[in-house]
């Protein structure tokens, strides 16, 4: 890996996450791989498609249609007349922003993921075997959750952070049919709080996400109750809000 880095923004909304091309290319293959494809796990679908948000993200920063960023490589004159030939003294770095529930969501949804993907296939969940943990999937799967978890670790206390890491060490298949629209829910709380606060309630946060506690079992039997009251599925069901999501402080 060469510059693959991630920082909190300003106003800790998230994180911006950037490399070079290769670095981004790679992340972005490791992740559509581990994402698996459509139909594989539908009880997992609704995780899969926020693995794939972040996908969407990584391709359009390598379009350079998010943040481009020129920084020096350390390639001076001298090594140039050394060499006998001229080169780029600027390398590029692409980026990308990602609110913090999702990072966070789709932290502990490769979870599941990289379980599902860590066997031979074919093999039952139960029984399967550790994947040579070389694969570069796996290695730039693990490296996006350790770049989130050093973001959250810096705006959170210790104990915070200490709290956070336990609600992330889930279970499979704790995504089993998650209603994602608490995500959206989340997302949108979390915006609405003031920068200073954001890295205090994020412990709270991830426990809320992925315990699944009264909370988002009160929204799942509202879902359905709407769902079935207008003859749709329930994962059509969406909420509105007002948050201007094209003009975020990040």
């Amino acid at each position: 890996m060469h510059v693959l880095r991630a920082v909190n923004t300003p106003h800790r909304l998230g994180i911006e996450v950037s490399g070079d091309a290769e670095d981004l290319q790679m992340l972005y293959q490791a992740l559509s791989e581990l994402a698996g494809d459509e139909d594989e796990w539908p009880q997992l679908e609704e995780a899969r498609i926020r693995i794939l948000a972040v996908c969407y993200d990584l391709r359009h920063a390598l379009q350079g249609h998010r943040d481009v960023e020129a920084y020096d490589n350390g390639l001076t004159p001298e090594m140039m007349r050394a060499w006998g030939r001229l080169g780029p003294r600027e390398n590029v770095r692409f980026a990308f922003k990602i609110l913090y529930p999702e990072a966070l969501f789709v932290t502990a949804a490769l979870n599941d993921f990289l379980f599902i993907y860590t066997g031979p296939h074919g093999e039952a969940i139960t029984s399967r075997e550790h994947a040579d943990q070389m694969d570069l999937n796996i290695v730039y799967g693990r490296y996006f959750q350790t770049l989130v978890l050093r973001c959250a670790e810096e705006i959170t206390s210790k104990s915070g952070f200490k709290r956070l890491r336990k609600a992330l060490n889930t279970k499979f298949p704790w995504t089993y049919q998650y209603f994602s629209q608490y995500l959206d829910y989340l997302d949108e709380e979390f915006v609405r709080k003031r920068p200073e606060r954001r890295g205090v309630i994020l412990p709270t946060l991830v426990e809320r996400m992925t315990s699944k506690g009264p909370e988002y079992q009160e929204m799942v039997n509202a879902i359905r109750a709407f769902a079935d009251e207008h003859g749709c599925e329930p994962e059509s069901v969406r909420f509105r809000d007002e948050i201007d999501w094209e003009h975020l402080e990040w």
